[in-house]
């Protein structure tokens, strides 16, 4: 089991910089201010704080912005939770190296170049002057400020509303993280739910997995789980070895425990989660005790059970591929959205790493010279147009 553990107890916030989503992690909302305990050198880590409780007891933005994937005592639980330690990621040199780690679960870790990560940091200190929500702020952006218009509301967000720009929107990320030359960062804004019964049901030619049956009969856990998880997909051909990798660093959040026990199906698994249960509570035990963390007695338990689950969350999520194919047909890319207790705000923000188009892959391979874009570029219909000098 390869779930990335993020504990609820751990009161300890390493501050570095971090894509947007992950900014959540130094303010859930730009109008608190976090008070940093004093404490002695020896005490913590080097440039680690402890953040004091923020006691916050109701939602910080306007009843109009409709939060799907999470219930108003879960937005207060979320913000009123101590910030968690996230590592960074590496930048791969073309899109083709973002694949993997992006449908392992790894999106959220790649970071901004520090002169984007400074716009956001302004950014932040003007709505924290102001007073203002991340979700007040966007929400007005796109102007979606007003009344949620459920009578309206469609049944699955796909191919058919992506013309519809009172429930999707597209854009060019504001402060994009780091990414390859060959690659661009856009960001899908969704009014409506990412996921809903309808998704679970084939499309065309579809071809079921072979858990579906089990997903239609109880499909409300399923739901929960993808709402409170990463969720990731891709239109490219994965290879076979990458299939196997799917979602292998799915982050566990504070309430993934809960959201799997749901899932279990027969005694089995039932007593596998049990045990996993035992093993987190020891490792967060040896946490808060300073000792070394064993994680390796919950590694070694097999969870049909979240294995499932992650199927589930893969087929149920096409119908957001299939949409940005139709925004952005014949282009190659790689999306995800980010859990509801890593992200800065609680509308429905999916990012999407874009290949760019063929005639700025040249561009870029004249730009930055390295050998892969060239072979890149070289491999393109049109290569005789497109191969760099």
């Amino acid at each position: 089991m390869a779930f990335k553990l993020l504990s609820a107890f751990v009161a300890l916030l390493f501050v570095f910089d971090r894509s947007l989503d992950v900014q959540a992690a130094i303010a859930r909302h730009p109008s608190q201010v976090l008070s940093v305990a004093p404490a002695a050198e020896e005490a913590i880590p080097a440039g680690t704080v402890r953040m004091q409780a923020l006691g916050i007891t109701k939602r910080p933005f306007s009843d109009n912005i409709k939060v799907h994937d999470a219930d108003e005592d879960k937005i207060l639980e979320i913000a009123n939770t101590p910030a968690k330690q996230l590592p960074s990621y590496e930048v791969p040199k073309t899109f083709d190296g973002l694949l993997s780690p992006v449908m392992q679960g790894n999106g959220v870790l790649f970071q901004r170049e520090s002169k984007v990560q400074s716009k956001w940091h302004k950014f932040q200190t003007e709505l924290r002057k102001k007073g203002i929500s991340y979700e007040h702020h966007y929400a007005k952006q796109l102007k979606w400020d007003g009344p949620y218009p459920a009578n309206k509301e469609p049944i699955m967000m796909d191919e058919r509303q992506v013309k519809n720009e009172d429930w999707v929107k597209f854009e060019r990320a504001q402060f994009p993280v780091k990414l390859p030359e060959d690659t661009e960062h856009v960001i899908a804004w969704l009014r409506a739910p990412l996921t809903t019964k309808e998704c679970f049901k084939p499309v065309g030619k579809e071809i079921p997995p072979s858990d579906h049956e089990i997903f239609m009969a109880n499909l409300e856990p399923y739901i929960e789980f993808i709402n409170g998880h990463d969720v990731f997909g891709t239109n490219v051909d994965m290879k076979d070895e990458d299939k196997l990798q799917f979602a292998k660093d799915l982050m566990e959040v504070n309430d993934s425990l809960d959201l799997q026990e749901k899932l279990v199906h027969g005694e089995q698994e039932e007593k596998a989660a049990k045990a996993y249960r035992d093993a987190k509570n020891l490792e967060n035990e040896q946490l808060l005790a300073g000792l070394e963390v064993d994680t390796s007695a919950a590694e070694k338990i097999d969870l049909p059970h979240v294995e499932r689950a992650k199927e589930a969350m893969l087929w149920a999520v096409q119908n957001i591929t299939r949409m940005i194919e139709a925004k952005y047909p014949g282009r190659r890319f790689v999306w995800f959205r980010v859990n509801r207790w890593i992200r800065t705000h609680h509308l429905n923000q999916i990012h999407i790493f874009l290949e760019k188009e063929p005639g700025t892959i040249e561009k870029a391979v004249r730009i930055s010279g390295l050998k892969e874009l060239k072979e890149l570029a070289n491999s393109h219909p049109g290569a005789g147009i497109l191969a760099a000098p």
